[in-house]
């Protein structure tokens, strides 16, 4: 057997590499109390054809999550800024009296500030620039974003090409005039429509939910399209790297004709990749486990998140609201009846199934729903933007803040990613952390669900973990951080480069081999990463003293060769 062998500390092998245990947190109670009215919210969309759009994302920069909703036509955009207790309504920044669907909140420019892309039912979409000091300029038509009176819903904010720019996907909710957009951004403030030369479908469908994630761990975004009308599938679009997308709805298991309301996307099992659960207007919701291999079974009514049959779901968002470890899921229904109201699902993965849970007056016609922390006691709160149904007002159709009251020892960490050669916002990142060998990721998204966008703090459960061994953050440009010993309780600020990996693979390792490491004498080197080529080993040595692997005189280090 050839081997390799590299000089390194045991702690990263003992992180990543090691053996891998399972540990579920039994937790009894989940408590949500409605507050909207309590901290300043008293809005409404109004007559919104199946609901307006809603986001919790910290829009001024403050470290606190802030709230926008989507309205009717007529009224504009709704803004509460978040001010530490409460919620303040603002004087809307930006004038846009069309009926709201997605909002979401980016950095276009990567300059530090949010701007806002809002899609419109039956109206052009807009994109506003932050000028600073939450001062907006309208620049849709300059942007190159087509100016149509498309009937949208969704869209979804990424980096296809992973060049450090934010790209944008556009569904169209038509079946003969209008075709979903994928805008490529130029790095000017400006996009090029690429949606024929990327190999994007022009069929005419009638989406409803749309996410960019990386459904095969590849480092890639690939897209997922939710379709309404059980006429037409599912679609999965995978990134092949050279700026087009192949159709693998069949070959995945995907295409799937079901009247799609929902992409919500997570990892469930903490099996270590992203699985999607899709809404249904008239059966049963289905969850798709993703199998590792580009492809995904559905297993809703095996774990319990099917739901029940004509309930009319729509947003269905994934979530530690209890913080033991596992991923729960909160659904919302637009049947306004005690006999179909949403639901939150628990999960125990300890016996691989999700327990009911139903909030106390949550019978409102629900559509989106977001999910943040408004007073950053780390649980996770959830805010509805509900609607009129069918035409008939009623006063109680107002927006909903529920507030995570639950009770118990649990920990927690949240971490914002601040891009340097990829996006800012860290779009696209995955995030690791590790405790007791096993591992837990999230996925930075920017769109996700029904015309929802959730917080820009990625939280972790932690179940009664003081700290994580470590977490680990894989960017989009290829770069990787890893942070050590990374204490419960706490918002983990992680800026791209700051304790960066060193990955041989990129580095061309062969044996014998030498690595060139350029990291200045005295300096820890934070972490080595390899994968052994077909008839090679990988071994991990400390330092014979068993600290770590310090760089001094020499940059260059000589693992051991084949034998």
């Amino acid at each position: 057997m050839n081997w390799i062998c590299f000089s390194f500390s045991w702690k990263f092998f003992y992180l990543v590499i090691g053996f891998s245990l399972y540990f579920n947190v039994h937790v009894f109670s989940q408590s949500y109390s409605e507050v909207g009215l309590l901290n300043g919210i008293n809005g409404t969309c109004g007559d919104c054809e199946y609901g307006g759009g809603v986001s919790f994302v910290d829009f001024d920069g403050d470290g606190l999550d802030d709230l926008t909703f989507g309205t009717e036509l007529g009224q504009n955009l709704i803004f509460y800024k978040n001010t530490g207790s409460g919620f303040e309504l603002l004087e809307a920044p930006v004038d846009n009296f069309d009926e709201n669907k997605q909002i979401l909140w980016f950095d276009l420019e990567n300059d530090g500030d949010k701007d806002l892309f809002v899609v419109n039912y039956q109206a052009p979409n807009r994109l506003y620039l932050n000028n600073g000091n939450f001062n907006f300029s309208d620049i849709t038509e300059s942007a190159g974003i087509i100016l149509e009176d498309t009937p949208s819903f969704s869209a979804a904010i990424g980096d296809v090409d992973n060049d450090g720019l934010l790209d944008i996907f556009v569904s169209s909710y038509s079946l003969n005039n209008f075709q979903n957009r994928l805008y490529r951004n130029n790095g000017d403030n400006s996009f090029s429509e690429i949606s024929g030369s990327a190999g994007l479908p022009d069929n005419y469908v009638l989406p409803n939910a749309t996410a960019f994630f990386d459904f095969n761990n590849n480092g890639l975004q690939d897209l997922f399209i939710g379709n309404d009308n059980l006429a037409f599938l599912n679609q999965m679009l995978k990134n092949l790297g050279d700026g087009t997308f192949e159709d693998v709805s069949s070959s995945s298991n995907l295409d799937v004709a079901m009247d799609a309301m929902n992409a919500g996307i997570a990892d469930y099992d903490n099996d270590g990749d992203l699985d999607i659960y899709v809404t249904n207007k008239v059966s049963e919701n289905q969850l798709f486990r993703n199998n590792g291999d580009e492809t995904f079974t559905e297993i809703a009514s095996q774990v319990g998140v099917d739901n029940q049959i004509n309930q009319l779901t729509w947003g269905g968002n994934f979530f530690d609201c209890d913080n033991d470890l596992d991923l729960d899921l909160y659904v919302s229904s637009s049947l306004k009846t005690a006999d179909f109201p949403s639901k939150l699902f628990i999960n125990d993965l300890g016996s691989g199934n999700f327990s009911t849970i139903l909030l106390e007056n949550d019978t409102l016609s629900s559509f989106a729903n977001a999910i943040g922390d408004f007073n950053l006691d780390g649980l996770m709160d959830i805010v509805v933007n509900n609607a009129i149904v069918n035409n008939i007002p009623d006063n109680e159709d107002v927006f909903q803040l529920w507030q995570n009251t639950t009770s118990n020892a649990n920990n927690w960490l949240k971490v914002f990613l601040v891009g340097t050669e990829s996006n800012r916002d860290g779009i696209g990142s995955w995030i690791e952390m590790y405790i007791n060998g096993q591992k837990y990721v999230r996925y930075k998204h920017c769109g996700i669900a029904y015309m929802a966008q959730n917080s820009n703090l990625e939280h972790f459960g932690m179940g009664p973990f003081t700290e994580a061994d470590s977490v680990i953050v894989r960017w989009l440009s290829g770069n990787a951080d890893i942070f050590y010993d990374v204490t419960a309780n706490q918002i983990l600020t992680i800026v791209e480069g700051s304790s960066p990996i060193i990955n041989c693979d990129e580095a061309n390792i062969s044996a014998p081999v030498s690595m060139d490491v350029s990291i200045c004498d005295g300096d820890e080197i934070p972490a080595l990463e390899a994968t052994a080529e077909a008839g090679y080993e990988v071994y991990w040595y400390g330092n014979p003293t068993g600290g770590p692997l310090l760089v001094s005189n020499s940059t260059t280090y000589t693992p051991t060769g084949a034998g």
